[in-house]
Order: C-alpha cells, then sequence, then structure tokens
C-alpha cells in the first residue's frame, strides 16, 4: 500500500515509518526540511527517498502529497491523537469520552478529535489512534519524555505527582498504526496498550534494573501543582541549556489517574503492551549509547 506519513521526521512518526516499511508499505513523507530524514531514520535502519516538502498547513503541498484522504476515498485514514484528550475525572469507559483538561495541549487534542468524530460518524474510514506519554529508543530530537526520563535516572527528581497516567512504548505505538493499515473496516478507535505509569512503577522499575537507589516522594496535587507552576515560569528566563522538566499539565493528567482499556486493540490488532522493564531497560542504554547520560547510570545492565 501507498502511505502518505505526516511528521514523519518526529519521534513517533519517525518509528511509524519504519514500522510501515517493515510490514512492506510504500512510504511517502511530507516533512517542514527534507535534511532533518536521514537523521530520524538512519537509527533506525530504514530509509525513504520519495519526500514531500512543505507545511502541513498548506492545502496546495497536500495536495501534492495525497489530496484531501477523506474526499478522494482513501482508506484507511489513520489519526495519532493521544489519551490526553481523553483523560478526565471518573476515568474513561469503552466508548471513549472525551476528556476535561483544558490546558493547551490536552485542548488542541480534544478539538481534533472533536473533527476526526464528525467524520467517523458518517462512516469515514478514519482510524483514532491514541498512545499515552511516549517512551523509548530512538527519539532525534530527545524531547520531553526522554529529558524527565534523565532527571529521574540521575536521581535530580525525586518526586511524582498523585495519581498516575498513561505511558506507552513508542514502537508499541508504530506497531498498532501499522497493523491498522487494512481497507474496508470503517472508523475505528484504537487506545495504544500500555501501563498505568505513578511513581512506584517508574522509580521502582529503574531502581531494580539498574541496582541504584532512586528514591522519590509522593506529591499531592496542592504541593505539585504550586511547584509546577514556577518551574513553567523559570523556564521562561532560564537559558535554553537549562529546563526544568515540570510542567501543570503533567500533574493535571496524573491527578485525573484515568485509567484505559486496550483490550480491543488487542482483540483486533493482536497487540500487547510490551512490559515496562523492557521500555525503561532500552531507553535507559540507547541514552548512553549516544552519549546523552554517562555509562555510570546503567548500574547493573552493564
Amino acid at each position: 500500500m501507498k502511505v502518505l506519513v505526516t511528521g514523519g521526521t518526529g519521534y513517533v512518526g519517525a518509528h511509524i515509518v519504519a514500522a510501515l516499511i517493515r510490514d512492506g508499505h510504500d512510504v511517502r513523507m511530507l516533512v517542514r526540511r527534507a535534511e532533518q530524514v536521514p537523521i530520524s531514520l538512519e537509527p533506525l535502519d530504514v530509509s525513504v527517498e520519495d519526500v514531500v516538502v512543505g507545511d502541513v498547513l498548506a492545502a496546495d503541498v497536500v495536495a501534492m502529497g495525497v489530496g484531501g484522504a477523506v474526499e478522494r476515498g482513501l482508506d484507511p485514514v489513520v489519526h495519532i491523537s493521544s489519551t490526553v484528550a481523553l483523560t478526565c475525572h471518573g476515568g474513561g469507559g469503552p466508548d471513549l469520552p472525551l476528556g476535561d483538561v483544558d490546558l493547551p495541549y490536552a485542548k488542541s487534542k480534544r478539538e481534533s478529535e472533536v473533527q476526526i468524530r464528525a467524520l467517523q460518524s458518517i462512516g469515514a474510514p478514519v482510524v483514532s489512534v491514541y498512545p499515552g506519554g511516549v517512551l523509548g529508543p530512538h527519539d532525534p530530537y530527545l524531547g520531553a519524555q526522554a529529558e524527565l526520563f534523565m532527571w529521574i535516572v540521575k536521581g535530580r527528581l525525586p518526586v511524582w505527582p498523585t495519581g498516575g497516567a498513561h505511558y506507552v512504548d513508542v514502537r508499541d505505538t508504530a506497531d498498532v498504526v501499522a497493523a491498522c493499515m487494512v481497507t474496508g473496516q470503517g472508523p475505528r478507535r484504537y487506545v495504544v496498550p500500555g501501563h498505568h505509569l505513578d511513581g512506584d512503577l517508574m522509580h521502582g522499575t529503574l531502581q531494580r534494573i539498574t541496582g541504584r537507589w532512586l528514591p522519590f516522594v509522593s506529591t499531592p496535587t496542592v504541593v505539585a501543582k504550586p511547584f509546577a507552576q514556577l518551574a513553567e515560569l523559570l523556564n521562561k528566563v532560564l537559558p535554553e541549556s537549562i529546563h526544568l522538566p515540570a510542567d501543570v499539565e503533567t500533574v493535571e493528567l496524573a491527578e485525573r489517574d484515568t485509567r484505559f482499556d486496550t483490550s480491543l486493540t488487542t482483540e483486533e490488532l493482536g497487540i500487547v503492551a510490551r512490559p515496562f522493564e523492557e521500555t525503561a531497560r532500552d531507553t535507559l542504554l540507547w541514552l548512553i549509547d549516544i552519549g546523552a547520560l554517562a555509562s555510570r547510570y546503567a548500574g547493573n545492565l552493564r
């Protein structure tokens, strides 16, 4: 199948491209910077020659790449959403109700989801895929989750907001997207299998696999939220080389403590979450291999 991928030089996007190529698909990428394509894909041992350069918001550029996917009857059209769009007080449900976090990132994801569900309601073959927080190796930009992971490994963030949130492995996310590339199935929604991550799971797993002591304190929202607000203010004035890995949105998500049922994804696509220990180990070893972390942080792993 010929597949257009937007955002394919990003962390999740690059892994999706690799999974699609692995499954025999012919990939075209729409990117803003062509020079980023090999940087993002080479660590995953894949390459793409069919590249369209431009902004996904430019209608003429998108038309060159694929045109209006739904209008042209393409099947399937896969939208990468997020469990952030579904996170709410009282938890989720099998119908995946929209969330109630009224902060910028969550609102943008929720508003996108409203548009997608309007298409699904008229039978358009649009598939929503919902990863949670994404961890795993080979993030070409060393994004926020990798940064948070490194602070914890270094023992510099011995706190965790009370509650937890859905986290997934980037490779499982890519596998779900690749498994959706089947025609004639109509509109569908899949939450990527993962783990309800709290402080015990994160710190406990890293302690177990490295043998290093990484204690933490579970911090209630009344304490964690002002701290996160202060961190956000400091990040605006600190030099770019210094960034505090704390934000109000993370605290809000953890406070809701929403748990997601991923059984439909497993039943229909055959994908289960890999053990969190595997994700943590592979992420840690990758960060050491690229020099982002010193080898001493591997502990018993090396």
